[in-house]
């Protein structure tokens, strides 16, 4: 095998390399885009739970002011029928 031979195989080794690399690259990227798109629409997601639980949560003081009033109503009626 001669200079010129080992220099052109090297080369071609090389050259396969870095389309390989290339190639890769390119696929992980594709990958990324997608999972960047999943994360997006779990991050959506997560959002609309958290409306929907911070609007179905009722504060402690509005609770305790309908249970008072329940309580209220309740005791008049019975005032009311004895």
């Amino acid at each position: 095998m001669s200079f010129g031979e080992a220099n052109s195989s090297l080369g071609e080794r090389l050259a396969a390399a870095v389309r390989s690399l290339f190639e890769d690259t390119r696929r992980l990227n594709v990958v990324a885009g997608h999972h960047g798109q999943e994360i997006e629409a779990l991050k959506q997601r997560l959002s609309k739970l958290e409306r929907e639980d911070r609007s179905a949560k009722t504060p402690k003081g509005i609770a305790k002011a309908k249970l008072d009033r329940a309580e209220q109503e309740l005791q008049e009626v019975s005032h009311k029928l004895s």
